[in-house]
């Protein structure tokens, strides 16, 4: 079995430290992810920032070439001792907003969004959802441009924050993008504050919308999209189990005409209601097998 050429980014993701914090990472296509975050600033702070000597390094790799732009999130929060300590006391206040994260941590955020708008040099903008007590991916909540949402005059990997800011200042969609921003984040961290995750995705289409941007989520092995299409869940004992079941049916009826088919008797069966068997297992198996499709939408 030949090897991999490099660590998959799923791989370089779970093997990063501090799992509860947001962590930066760049992809370019054939070449292994590379994880720019400042460990230094995140020892102190759970928001992500590039180490701009790591960034600079991988992006020798790239030979100017548009790059993924990875951060992750954290699927609930994880709180500090001191931070449980002040709860207990506020009877469950202090973290009241802070719990609801768990309902929408793979929306991205106005500055996310900000951010991808105002650099060309991204293809797309997943979110790595982890799990922040074993670092695991859940999923991935994938943002992705268009051919019609609108590309700014300079690009910030390549230019120095004064030309940028002068840049920017003449693009008009600057000011609308820095408004909406703004704007959008108020209205999500009011429907996070009244436990409304499906506000939160009610805004995030509108701005995917005036953008022309495209979301995509890719959920890991035993989870699902949960119901307001904002957060990544466990998938249900019943759907893994309809799921097995369905491809034993479908094995077993393969099998019992096969049987049919080659003359072979199972027990005292004949080949007649070998082939009845085998074809009432297959209709069962191919029912099962919508059932669990259809309840995976």
């Amino acid at each position: 079995m030949p090897s991999k050429k490099y660590k998959s980014t799923r791989e370089v993701i779970e093997e990063s430290p501090s799992p509860e914090s947001e962590h930066r990472l760049m992809k370019y296509p054939g070449i292994a992810a590379g994880d720019i975050t400042d460990y230094n600033i995140l020892e102190r702070d759970a928001s992500a920032q590039a180490d701009l000597v790591k960034k600079k390094q991988y992006m020798d790799k790239g030979n100017g070439r548009k790059y993924t732009f990875i951060h992750t999130h954290a699927s609930k929060f994880k709180a500090s001792p001191w931070e449980k300590f002040f709860d207990f006391f506020t009877f469950g206040y202090f973290l009241n907003d802070l719990r609801q994260i768990k309902h929408s941590s793979a929306i991205h955020g106005g500055t996310d969004i900000r951010a991808f708008l105002f650099n060309p040099s991204w293809k797309s903008a997943p979110i790595a959802v982890r799990d922040p007590k074993t670092g695991k991916v859940l999923g991935y909540n994938v943002l992705k441009k268009t051919k019609k949402t609108p590309t700014p005059p300079v690009d910030a990997d390549f230019v120095t924050s004064q030309e940028l800011q002068e840049g920017l200042s003449n693009w008009k969609y600057s000011k609308q993008i820095l408004e909406d921003a703004e704007k959008y984040d108020d209205i999500r961290m009011d429907a996070l504050s009244s436990h409304n995750p499906a506000g939160i995705r009610k805004v995030y289409d509108q701005m995917l919308k005036k953008y022309h941007l495209q979301s995509r989520f890719v959920p890991a092995e035993d989870y699902q999209v949960n119901k307001t299409g904002t957060a990544f869940e466990r998938k249900a004992l019943e759907s893994r189990v309809s799921g097995a079941a369905t491809v034993i049916i479908l094995a077993a009826s393969l099998f019992f005409i096969s049987s049919s088919l080659t003359g072979n008797a199972i027990a005292d069966l004949n080949e007649t209601t070998s082939s009845w068997i085998g074809v009432i297992l297959f209709i069962l198996g191919i029912i099962g097998a919508g059932f669990y499709l259809r309840n995976k939408r």
